[in-house]
């Protein structure tokens, strides 16, 4: 979830959960808020040569759920690195690595 006033991020952000309330002070001219929520984010799942990844494809997930991601190695590597949203990172739900 985003709430953005006058075209900017509130800081800090909202909560995932829960009720958030913004209070405009001093207010000498037109405002704007904006909230963006997302119910059902969905997750891109994607393989490299080497291996698979279960689920792939494009999943709808439930909001604050997560999703169990299996990856298979297919060749006696190793896994590189795990890429979220284009950064490394670790996994806030579980993963797991055959």
């Amino acid at each position: 979830m985003d709430v953005i006033v006058d075209g900017n991020s509130v800081d800090p952000p909202p909560p995932l959960f829960g009720v958030y309330t913004y209070t405009f002070t001093d207010v000498t001219s037109d405002r704007t808020i904006r909230a963006i929520i997302q119910p059902n984010p969905t997750i891109e799942l994607t393989s490299g040569t080497g291996g698979t990844i279960f689920p792939s494809g494009t999943q709808s997930v439930s909001y604050g759920s997560c999703l169990l991601i299996t990856v298979t190695r297919t060749l006696v590597i190793f896994v590189s690195g795990l890429l979220i949203d284009g950064e490394p990172g670790r996994p806030l739900c579980g993963i797991s690595v055959k």
